[in-house]
């Protein structure tokens, strides 16, 4: 039996102590996450039911962050959902959702309803690259009281180019037709669609995380059980980082998943995990991943630790696996990101995971709230919510894919709601603003040196109370 000796702390039970601030520097938020795989700020989205579809995705990387696509689906479907980010190219959507002539109005009203999309271009079959027939808004369905109307009948004339054009040339043909959208056509067969409000993302959003051919990035999630079929249809759909899911990395099943990926799709970063101690850390290590994502049952929706006994404090995490990784790196020069995966509920809780030595943060509850997530508002009392749920929850019935029936399941997963948070840009500039401020107080102008310079105390129940608001009262 091992005991061992260093208390087991949240993230919630450390404070920055406030170094020198140096004028005039400029903080860069650009980090890690895998040898050789960067994200211009140190937020990624949980790759779990009610967090991560193609929508949050592409939202967060216009941010400069990165998406982790579900597993707890059809291989195909987590498939299209990557496709679906990387045809967001720099405001060309190559695969955009397009309608049959014959479509009636209802099934559209259904579609706009589900999606959130109002422009649908028309084609033969309704393929994506087929025979263009004319486009479709909101303005054309929403008040046509005639639901079983085809939408042939009400086809907007909108105009559009058939040729190639360049990112320029789509700006200024928008603004000579004064349109919201136009479509590129190549020998009558749609190619894409140019927004205006995504023209001007380059102007809007410089942190935006794209790749070579300028197309938004995007990672994906994949089990130890079916990753033989389900990564090979990711890397066909694009997809450019991996992530194995897993609540416990420290197993034989992820290292052989490890060496299969690593073997047949050498080229893809990948992420392990989740582990908690130097000597998980390690083992992912050896196996071959570019990155290590660690923490076990201290996630909002996770019981692991109420109902197995199992876990460690996200702090405690942190502080064991940042030893291992920075005496990894003294040794070999191989420096291998963390990514800290839950505990996290505020700015704050970000704040000081990157201070203990965290690379980026995962989070899932605090992407959930945003209108971006898969799940729809719910109202309770004049207030708004979004349903989340664990992977480890009945709800989520990842039972499925271990071909286990529900009577063989643990669950280690609750399901509850959210408050409702509005738009992710305004959530993450948000909480950009807040990090910077105090890596400003701390004297850092980096992750790096946030990891060098940090000075962090751990602090009393009575340190907790006396750093809120008390002694008065708040509403009369």
């Amino acid at each position: 039996m091992k005991i061992s000796n260093m208390k087991s702390t949240s993230l919630k039970e450390w404070r920055l102590l406030p170094g020198l601030t140096r004028a005039g520097k400029e903080i860069i938020l650009k980090t890690k996450i895998a040898k050789g795989f960067s994200i211009n700020i140190p937020f990624i989205s949980s790759s779990m039911q009610a967090v991560t579809g193609s929508r949050m995705a592409i939202a967060l990387a216009k941010q400069g962050g990165i998406g982790i696509i579900f597993t707890s689906q059809s291989i195909k479907e987590e498939a299209e959902m990557v496709r679906k980010v990387k045809s967001y190219k720099a405001g060309f959507i190559e695969n955009p959702l397009t309608v049959k002539p014959e479509t009636k109005v209802k099934e559209l009203k259904r579609i706009n309803e589900v999606t959130g999309y109002s422009t649908f271009p028309v084609t033969i079959n309704g393929d994506p690259k087929g025979v263009y027939k004319g486009l479709i808004t909101a303005e054309d369905f929403v008040l046509e009281d005639d639901d079983k109307k085809a939408i042939e009948l009400i086809i907007n004339n909108k105009k559009f180019i058939d040729r190639n054009v360049t990112f320029n040339e789509a700006r200024n043909h928008l603004k000579e037709f004064r349109q919201k959208c136009l479509p590129i056509v190549i020998n009558g067969k749609l190619k894409s669609l140019v927004f205006r409000k995504d023209i001007l993302d380059e102007k809007n959003y410089p942190l935006q995380l794209i790749d070579k051919q300028k197309r938004l990035m995007v990672g994906a999630a994949v089990n130890t059980h079916d990753y033989e079929n389900r990564v090979k249809a990711l890397v066909d759909a694009g997809v450019d980082l991996l992530v194995i899911d897993s609540s416990d990395g420290f197993s034989e099943y992820q290292k052989r998943t490890i060496n299969f990926i690593k073997k047949n799709h050498p080229g893809i970063p990948l992420i392990g995990g989740n582990v908690v101690s130097s000597e998980g850390f390690n083992f992912l290590v050896n196996a071959g991943v570019d990155g290590v994502k660690i923490g076990m049952g201290i996630g909002s929706t996770c019981i692991t630790q109420e109902v197995k006994g199992v876990g460690r404090g996200q702090a405690t995490t942190i502080m064991r696996c940042r030893k291992a990784r920075d005496d990894l790196y003294e040794k070999t020069g191989d420096y291998h990101p963390l990514i800290s995966d839950g505990g996290v509920s505020t700015s704050k809780d970000i704040i000081i995971a990157l201070a203990l030595g965290a690379d980026a943060v995962m989070m899932g509850r605090y992407f959930t709230g945003f209108d971006e997530s898969p799940t729809r508002i719910i109202e309770r009392g004049g207030n708004k919510y979004k349903p989340f749920w664990g992977e480890g929850s009945n709800k989520a019935k990842n039972w499925q894919r271990y071909n286990k029936s529900i009577s063989q399941f643990i669950e280690e997963g609750v399901e509850g709601y959210v408050p409702y948070a509005g738009r992710l840009e305004d959530g993450v500039k948000k909480a950009l603003l807040t990090i910077t401020s105090a890596m400003n107080n701390v004297g850092s102008c980096n992750i790096k040196e946030l990891h060098e310079l940090a000075h962090l105390e751990y602090v009393t129940g009575g340190a907790l109370k006396e750093g809120m608001a008390h002694d008065l009262k708040l509403e009369l």
